[in-house]
């Protein structure tokens, strides 16, 4: 994508190409071909932007002045020394199709362009006075009033042919540049513009009392199908514009007021201002709007959207220190440049730092023009000058340079979806030329190979083409390609852990240009004593056949035709299961996203969220998109719902012990209530407070108003608990502001501060205190509050500046800290009794929740970074320092404190997590939930994740901080996510844990589609987790015995089998108890048959659970042809080359086969638990073939392939799927 308005660094494709193959360089880069332009002096090519269509075509604009030659063309300027608008379309080859220039009298550029799918090109540019747009057919004058510059837009067809052009006008536009982008869902292209005043767009007449930002959505035809305006403000300019494949939009800008979206205006930025992120919808809606504010001068210049609809920002930071969503992205050094991946609502996923280096002052970078591809891969390209790091990979100085300003590089470097470095390619400015131009820009071609386009002069080589020219500046055109492809990534198991027999997926990250993979599992470390090797299409698979206890290594690599890619580092697990899991009694999914849980004490639990369609639950009907009430008894059924209202901001969720519910919830106009309602302050957002009855009838309602003052202020609720005879007490932040609830008025809070406010049981204000700060915007607001049956309050904030809270004082966090946690204790009246710092190094907390015991204890969890520290500076102590050092993964902590502020003890949870609930139980166990990603450890507890990106775990926590037993819910689709959002428990000990889910999950054996809310009871025992193993679930045999074989239980004494013809267990075959053996020959069954099967485990005094039912089918025939028995090793040979496709398969598989010598062909078919099923004899000369394996007589499951010749053997797995 390019920015827009902000014109690049001097470009330089100069002297000579070097390709550094760094250790991080896994995928071997060269290029494929490069063109160049041509011309005499004087002559002048600039690029501003690169696209490409869909078969290839390639698209470069910019500007020319002077003579140029592209291809077999040649074009004069009208006036010497003037650039004017110019496009030039290249084949996939690289060879000029056609270029057209626009003929104006002053200097201006083409400066984007889009081509989206089955549509024309589409490019936008400017000009002065004059300039005559079309293919010199048929051409069009436009003329703007001076000084005033115009802006157009044109459409050529792919063939080159002018189409239209629109005179957008330039009156009262605030930037002299527009921004393009292709609509996706359906032909034409978005135009963002900034405008401010009365002024007319297109023919559309538009209004703007200030700087506002207006959406065009134009027709294939031109004409104009709607203008909105969807921001407006005092300053803010907009960079670039993405639109993902369901049609949102997304801009990225500057902003140094607040802005005003629609009927949401956000808060003042800070006095560097902030870049911020805004969404709206396909028919420019707003969605959401997320900002990070300066610190150093950081500039965003490109984003760019995945398949699945994440965000991609890169931009430029210089010197001091670069914060973005809180995580610390770098700090010192010189110029540098950053990436930035958001989730597609908003959230922030990580920020690196990819460019930049910190232990001299001489090296800059600067990156700004990014593509992704659909995976979720960075393609990024920029400049560099001295010595410089790329992810923490040294690119040297250009040639000859001594100093930064001696000359200037270019870069251009591939990310993974994570933001770790694939490659990187860079080549030198020479003889300290610094060349003024557009710059570099890139795209992807549709086998998402790179395009650069760029300017060079002098002598230029890539690859094999070399090009020198004269003192001018020349548009330079480079595809780069790849003859091998690169390594996988694996994605679980993690290493060295111990798994299930047969359900642990054995996943991997797709590896660039890899068309197929092979996997290899072995005994030894050297992969000489192989038990598999297979070639796969797929990215996972599992290995059936396991054998409990055994120690495998197991690794896998790319392949594309003949060429093979590196193999991944060795993985190296145990085969066997002695964790304890907790037991899942039900599950209940709806279509909403859930805010919170209560549980009461017979296990009745209300789920407090928002839906996500119309409802029918407990017989009440909820319409879309309402914040609603559902409440669910102790076996999952729905007992009542009731709707609340549209879409609340709700920000607190408790009940008291006679069961009434207390919300509280930020809004803004007007909220109906049943028949009551609330009214804000006008164009100010307050705080609601209502009491609904143990049925969720509304009982009172209560509401905030404020005041204010000079300086622009903000508001909004933070927290609420309920005390257990009835009341609450609920908190906000606010800033620059004079609040009052219901008659109670407060001071003025200049700056930043936060209200603590009480409710009795029938809605009267008790007290409301305030915090005193020193009147400055910094940071302080609250996560959380509890309350214990003392009817004292605690709460839980942040804060980054001396702030008094009653009698505390909490001080200004010192050294490199940027803000720490506090933690203050008030009495039934109101008074402050005591209060504690919490610091974490010099990084942001990132959530924190409370929760007390019967006994007045104080727990208190939080996920950050870096170290814990209590402090307590006004006395002069430091209690404890505890925790990891990891300054780059968050960390969930977990602490508790004696009534009287004593710490008691704190300890760190896990790494790479983020917590989102917490609940304590009356003899205090903490039940901790969240989510985390990759594979990470709970104290001593390996949790792998399932999915690439997130997966949702529960931990419950013994009152002396060590974890008793976790669970989790994730997914093996790298493209989805689980959440846990909350987590109560009833009077038995059961815990109820509800979260969100975006596409197929699991809980342990249990498979949960469709509804993303997820609902579940985990039962106060625990099982321990066993597996069943053979015959593989759903497959199909071809015996009339089978051998039945599950996982030995640790501490098990004996096993039952239940054997049934159809679920569920009702009509047995067979039943055995005080089985010895994990095994059990299964016989007499018929051709036909649909065998249904479970174990469980007798631990001395009771038995387990029964294991989850595996199915399995008794095959009408087999199929069984000449069998010949091959006892060679399984290895792979310079002797023989198989691979075997398509697989899976529904009908034949091709075997494709290379042999060195001509001899014998065996090929044979084994089904999961070692029996023969195909067997097939062939005589072959040495060279190529492929062989037709008929499989139509085989049922769906997994078979071991195996293929031997002269002693040589090969074997791979293969997947029959009907």
């Amino acid at each position: 994508m390019i920015q827009s308005f902000y014109l690049f660094p001097s470009a330089g494709f100069i002297l000579y190409v070097i390709l550094l193959l760094f250790p991080q360089n896994v995928a071997a880069q060269q290029v494929d071909w490069f063109r160049a332009s041509t011309g005499p002096n004087p002559s002048s090519e600039k690029v501003w932007d690169v696209a490409i269509d869909e078969v290839g075509n390639i698209y470069v604009v910019g500007s020319v002045a002077g003579t140029a030659t592209f291809g077999d063309t040649t074009i004069q300027t009208t006036q010497s020394g003037v650039d004017e608008p110019l496009i030039v379309s290249y084949s996939p080859t690289g060879e000029v199709r056609w270029v057209r220039v626009m003929k104006g009298v002053r200097s201006n550029p083409a400066n984007q362009v889009v081509v989206p799918a089955g549509d024309g090109v589409y490019v936008t540019g400017n000009f002065y006075k004059e300039v005559r747009v079309g293919d010199g057919v048929r051409d069009t004058v436009l003329t703007s009033d001076p000084p005033n510059a115009g802006q157009f837009v044109v459409k050529f067809e792919r063939s080159g042919d002018f189409a239209w052009v629109i005179n957008m006008g330039a009156k009262h536009l605030y930037s002299t540049w527009l921004t393009l982008a292709p609509v996706r869902s359906a032909p034409g292209v978005l135009l963002v513009a900034n405008y401010y005043g009365a002024d007319t767009i297109a023919g559309v007449p538009i209004v703007a009392d200030s700087v506002g930002t207006f959406f065009l959505r134009l027709d294939p035809s031109g004409s104009v199908r709607w203008v909105k305006k969807e921001a407006e403000s005092h300053g803010h300019s907009v960079h670039d514009i993405t639109v993902d494949k369901d049609g949102n939009i997304t801009l990225l800008g500057l902003a140094f007021h607040s802005i005003q979206f629609g009927d949401e205006t956000t808060a003042s930025p800070a006095e560097r201002g902030e870049w911020f992120v805004a969404s709206f919808t396909s028919e420019g809606e707003f969605r959401w709007y997320t900002y990070n504010e300066r610190f150093s001068g950081e500039y965003p210049f490109a984003i760019d959207a995945d398949a699945a609809g994440d965000l991609y920002i890169v931009g430029h930071f210089t010197k001091e220190l670069v914060v973005i969503g809180g995580d610390t992205i770098s700090r010192g050094g010189y110029d540098g440049s950053f990436l930035v991946r958001y989730s597609k609502e908003g959230s922030l996923r990580w920020g690196r730092k990819v460019s930049g280096r910190v232990d001299d002052s001489l090296g800059t970078t600067d990156c700004r023009s990014l593509a992704v591809d659909r995976l979720g891969n960075s393609y990024i390209t920029g400049s560099y000058s001295y010595l410089a790091d790329i992810d923490s990979t040294t690119i040297y100085p250009p040639v000859g340079s001594r100093t930064r300003n001696d000359s200037i590089g270019r870069v251009v470097a591939k990310f993974n979806p994570d933001g770790v470095l694939d490659w990187v390619i860079t080549n030198h400015s020479g003889s300290g030329s610094l060349l003024l131009g557009g710059g570099m820009s890139i795209a992807l071609d549709p086998d998402r190979f790179p395009v650069i386009a760029g300017n060079f002069s002098l002598s230029v080589q890539f690859g094999d083409s070399t090009h020198v020219t004269n003192d001018n500046e020349y548009i330079g055109l480079i595809k780069l390609s790849q003859t091998k492809p690169g390594t996988p990534r694996i994605v679980t198991p993690g290493n060295g852990g111990a798994f299930l027999l047969t359900n642990t997926p054995f996943a991997w990250r797709p590896a660039f240009e890899a068309k197929r993979y092979q996997i290899q599992f072995a005994l030894d470390t050297i992969f000489t004593r192989m038990v598999l090797d297979s070639i796969l299409t797929e990215t996972s698979t599992y290995f059936p056949g396991m054998e409990y206890g055994r120690r495998y290594h197991w690794r896998v690599r790319g392949i594309n035709g003949s060429d093979t890619g590196a193999w991944t580092p060795r993985r190296t697990f145990t085969s066997r299961t002695d964790i304890a899991v907790s037991d899942h009694r039900w599950f209940v999914t709806e279509r909403m996203r859930p805010i919170s849980i209560t549980t009461d004490a017979d296990g009745n639990s209300a789920v407090i969220g928002t839906s996500l369609a119309t409802l029918e639950i407990g017989g009440a009907t909820i319409p879309n998109l309402y914040t609603f009430i559902a409440q669910y008894d102790s076996d999952g059924n729905p007992i009542w719902s009731r709707p609340i209202a549209p879409s609340l901001d709700v920000s607190g969720v408790d009940r008291d012990d006679a069961g009434n519910f207390y919300l509280e919830f930020t809004y803004s106009g007007r909220v109906e209530l049943e028949d009551t309602a609330l009214v804000s302050t006008p164009r100010r957002s307050s705080m609601g407070v209502i009491k609904l009855s143990p049925r969720g009838q509304l009982l009172w309602a209560r509401s905030s108003s404020s005041t204010d003052l000079p300086s622009p202020g903000s508001f909004g609720s933070r927290g609420l608990a309920a005390f257990p005879n009835g009341g609450c007490v609920a908190v906000c932040f606010v800033a620059n502001h004079q609040i009052s609830f219901d008659g109670v008025s407060l001071p003025p809070i200049y700056g930043s501060g936060i209200i603590l406010v009480r409710y009795s049981s029938d809605g009267a204000v008790e007290y409301a205190k305030a915090t005193e700060s020193n009147g400055k915007n910094a940071t302080l607001y609250s996560y959380d509050l509890a309350t214990d049956r003392s009817e004292n309050a605690y709460i839980v904030g942040l804060h980054a500046d001396t702030f008094q809270f009653g009698t505390l004082k909490f001080f200004k966090p010192v050294g490199p800290v940027a803000h720490n946690l506090f933690i203050a204790k008030v009495d039934s009246r109101g008074v402050t009794e005591w209060g504690k710092s919490i610091t974490g190094g010099n990084l942001l907390s990132r959530f924190a929740r409370l929760g007390t015991d019967s006994v007045g204890n104080l727990y208190w969890a939080n996920s950050q970074k870096s170290t814990i520290v209590i402090e307590d500076r006004e006395r002069g102590l430091f209690d404890t320092v505890k925790g990891s050092t990891s300054s780059i993964d968050l960390y969930i902590y977990l602490g508790r404190f004696d009534g009287a502020g004593n710490l008691d003890w704190v300890v760190p949870i896990g790494g790479r997590a983020e917590l989102r609930d917490l609940a304590v139980t009356p003899g205090g166990i903490s039940l901790i939930t969240g989510e985390y990603e990759e594979n990470v450890r709970f104290q001593s507890t390996l949790c792998e994740s399932w999915s690439t990106r997130s997966d949702a775990m529960v931990i419950r926590v013994s009152p002396e901080g060590t974890i008793d037993w976790l669970t989790k819910a994730g997914s093996y689709r790298d493209s989805t996510a689980a959440e846990g959002i909350g987590v109560s428990y009833d009077q038995s000990g059961a815990i109820y844990w509800t979260g969100f889910y975006t596409g197929p999950m699991q809980f342990g054996p249990h498979d949960l589609r469709g509804s993303p809310m997820f609902l579940t009871k985990i039962g106060t025992e625990l099982t321990r987790s066993y597996a069943l193993l053979a015959p593989i679930n759903r497959s199909t045999i071809n015996e009339q015995s089978v051998l039945l074989r599950w996982v030995p239980v640790p501490g098990a004494i004996s096993y039952d089998l239940e054997v049934s013809l159809a679920p569920p267990f009702q009509n047995y075959l067979k039943r055995e108890q005080g089985l010895t053996e994990t095994e059990y020959l299964l016989s007499g069954l018929q051709p036909g048959d649909h065998i249904y099967w479970h174990v469980r485990a007798n631990i001395p005094g009771e038995s387990l659970p029964w294991s989850d039912g595996w199915s399995f089918q008794v095959s009408e025939a087999v199929p069984m042809l000449t069998v010949e028995e091959e006892q060679a090793p399984l290895s792979l040979s310079e002797e023989l080359h198989v691979t075997l496709y398509p697989n899976p398969s529904s009908e034949s598989i091709t075997l494709s086969y290379r042999l060195k010598e001509g001899a014998d062909l065996s090929i044979t078919f084994h089904d999961s638990y070692g029996r023969l099923v195909l067997s097939q004899n062939l005589n072959r000369q040495s060279g190529s073939g492929e062989i037709v394996v008929p499989i139509s007589t085989l049922r769906s499951g997994c078979y071991l392939c195996r293929v031997a010749s002269n002693g040589e053997c090969w074997t791979g797995t293969v997947q029959i799927v009907r």
